[in-house]
């Protein structure tokens, strides 16, 4: 990974590169700030430019042996540290072949996407940083340097380490051997522990301007629509993991919309056999599509509120979308908000927990019915 390879953050990769060459690299750095910002990709391509062999003004070389290995995620001298399912790996090099392939699929990555890759859904069990990597880590730190000069630890979702984890790492992190950097990469700084977080210097990696997201969708969706690359800039809201996704799933989108849009009509009409029928065809979707369906329309009845207390330009929204809420926003007011979400967040767990899911969604179609009239 190079500093040139990652879109936008300018004024973050003239910092790194600033403290390379003036030998002023910090020894514990945080990357943090909104998710799909480029965060991972910032640190790797930072810890190649320490070690390159050619090091420009401006970049890595891409070609000496440090980079080439870098661009693959396999050199000796680059340790990874990452969220792992006890059940399944007892630390992250149990299962760094998932996550170098992960990462070199996109370096825009989140913990969520991650925990999909590893299916804990399967196993309920959150990843997590357990005692036994920091263990790991201070092992691997005592060995001398294999190839480079220097070592790097980068330490992804750090808010994710158990506090017996970060209390055994505070000496070494405070202390580092000569010639290691720890880097961290954080969606929530706020939930890493305290005293490992005043030990950190930081970094704070902003949302990506529109017009930087734009181009990288160009770039990707060279077949995309202007209108729906228009969309999909304002909804991601400067989250290039958001405008992916949007995107590629843009026709599940639009048919959660239709279902949308139906099921509110049809409960305020107060049509049961609509309502009945609309219960049996969802119920034939698989369990995710439902769930997912059922947090779009969670996101929609929050859009709907925001639009109808006439502060629209927080509203991230498509044309679409935003063309049924003008009509639709005033039935979603400050007496049904609160209880509105509720019974859709109720009607998630439910079916998350193997429920009918037919009888759950014809009865949260008759509190929608009630609701509506509020």
């Amino acid at each position: 990974m190079r500093f040139i390879d990652i879109y936008g953050q300018n004024e973050i990769k003239e910092r790194l590169i600033h403290s390379v060459q003036t030998g002023r690299m910090p020894h514990a750095l945080l990357f943090h700030g909104p998710q799909g910002t480029g965060k991972l990709a910032l640190a790797i391509a930072y810890a190649q430019y320490i070690s390159c062999e050619n090091r420009g003004k401006n970049d890595s070389c891409g070609q000496c042996p440090s980079c080439i290995q870098f661009q693959k995620l396999i050199h000796p001298d680059l340790h990874f540290t990452f969220p792992v399912i006890a059940t399944q790996h007892r630390v992250s090099i149990g299962a760094i072949k998932e996550w170098r392939e992960f990462v070199l699929k996109s370096p825009y990555i989140s913990y969520d996407l991650w925990s999909s890759c590893l299916s804990s859904e399967k196993t309920n069990t959150p990843p997590k940083i357990l005692v036994s990597e920091a263990t790991e880590i201070i092992s691997e730190l005592n060995k001398t340097a294999y190839e480079s000069d220097f070592r790097t630890q980068i330490v992804c979702f750090p808010e994710k380490m158990n506090d017996e984890c970060a209390n055994k790492l505070l000496k070494i992190i405070e202390e580092p051997y000569p010639n290691t950097h720890f880097l961290f990469v954080s969606e929530n700084s706020d939930q890493i522990l305290g005293t490992i977080l005043s030990r950190l210097q930081s970094i704070y990696v902003p949302a990506l301007p529109p017009d930087v997201v734009t181009e990288i969708l160009k770039k990707q969706y060279p077949t995309a629509t202007e209108k729906v690359i228009t969309d999909t800039v304002h909804i991601a809201n400067g989250n290039i993991i958001k405008a992916f996704d949007v995107i590629e799933n843009g026709e599940e989108t639009q048919m959660f919309l239709s279902n949308f849009i139906y099921i509110m009509r049809t409960c305020y009409t107060k049509n049961i056999l609509g309502m009945k029928k609309w219960s049996e065809e969802v119920a034939k979707w698989s369990r995710k599509q439902q769930i997912t369906f059922l947090s779009y329309a969670q996101r929609m009845i929050r859009e709907n509120f925001i639009f109808n207390i006439r502060q629209k330009e927080l509203n991230y929204m498509t044309s679409d979308e935003s063309g049924f809420s003008e009509k639709f926003s005033p039935f979603i007011n400050e007496r049904n908000i609160c209880q509105f979400l509720s019974e859709l967040e109720l009607a998630e767990r439910h079916i998350e927990r193997n429920g009918q899911a037919k009888i759950i969604l014809f009865d949260l179609a008759l509190k929608i019915t009630m609701l509506l009239k509020m």
